[in-house]
């Protein structure tokens, strides 16, 4: 009996550190920020209909050459869009601007493209933005190497462009909060600390498993010291019993005070960059034009 209630606690024990254990596996060697932005697992929306997010990518050797060869990435994701093939590509008219504490170069690239229906040459206008990037440098096949990552605001073909202003923050509030209040380590997930997020809820997974074993291990001795008329068994079985009492209050307490640090962090510690398109702005009217009619667009940001 002692040992089905013992191998149960280790089961526990081994299935939380199986939980643990893949976040600390596959660390990144080397990257440009301690988070991944948000960006990369879900595009920001754009607030007005001139323009729209795409996130481009490229692998070299070096990190120059992985920024270098981003634009051909955004390049065949736009051919894609617009269903062309893309043929030849020249850079044209290079301005820069800079927005509040960023530098965005605003760059247009005119591209020859032969359409895949018409089967003939065309030219067509990009328009585009590096609104944010980002880097990491990856082990693949055993080599190191650098992927290179663009978020770009691409305009939409035949409208004027208004790209959004960009603004970047780390900060999440109530979002973050709730989530955790909800499951420990689901704010901290959210805002793209995995790690920590895993680890808050791995913590608390184990600290209540401990919990219910130490009090199911309780009842067994207190059983246990019923059923025995040996005084000696007797008087082992209930130090146990106290001991098992002793082990899930500090359960409790660890549960407890892990669960309230849990919801600190997800309230103050800063998460993974996101960012906020169209600035504060309520409310935002772009005109715009294409072959078929013209018009005004309008975007409630709240």
């Amino acid at each position: 009996m002692k040992t089905a209630h013992h191998g149960r606690l280790w089961l526990l024990l081994l299935s939380t550190a199986s939980l643990i254990q893949p976040v600390l596996a596959g660390k990144r060697l080397d990257a440009s920020e301690k988070y991944p932005p948000r960006w990369l697992q879900q595009l920001p929306a754009s607030t007005n209909g001139s323009c729209y997010f795409v996130k481009a990518e490229a692998l070299a050797d070096t990190r120059t050459q992985a920024k270098d060869q981003v634009i051909f990435d955004l390049m065949e994701q736009v051919a894609i869009d617009r269903n062309v093939k893309v043929s030849d590509m020249v850079t044209i008219d290079i301005e820069t601007e800079r927005g509040t504490g960023n530098q965005m170069t605003d760059y247009q690239k005119r591209t020859h493209a032969t359409s895949e229906i018409k089967q003939e040459s065309d030219e067509i206008t990009l328009r585009y933005k590096v609104a944010d990037s980002y880097w990491e440098e990856v082990t693949v096949n055993g080599r190191r190497q650098y992927r290179y990552y663009n978020l770009y605001q691409v305009a939409r073909p035949q409208q004027p462009a208004q790209f959004d202003p960009v603004t970047f923050t780390t900060r999440y509030g109530a979002s973050g909060l709730w989530r955790s209040a909800i499951v420990p380590g689901w704010g901290q997930m959210y805002k793209g600390v995995t790690g920590k997020g895993w680890m808050f809820l791995g913590g608390e997974i184990g600290l209540v498993g401990g919990l219910v074993a130490t009090e199911s291990l309780r009842q067994h001795y207190i059983h246990m010291t019923e059923e025995t008329r040996n005084i000696e068994h007797r008087r082992i079985y209930r130090s146990r019993s106290r001991n098992m009492a002793t082990a899930r209050n500090v359960c409790i307490a660890g549960a407890a005070a892990l669960y309230v640090w849990n919801l600190i962090d997800a309230t103050v510690a800063p998460g993974a960059k996101r960012i906020i398109a169209n600035g504060n702005r309520p409310l935002a009217v772009v005109p715009y034009a294409s072959a078929e009619d013209s018009g005004l667009s309008v975007s409630f940001h709240f």
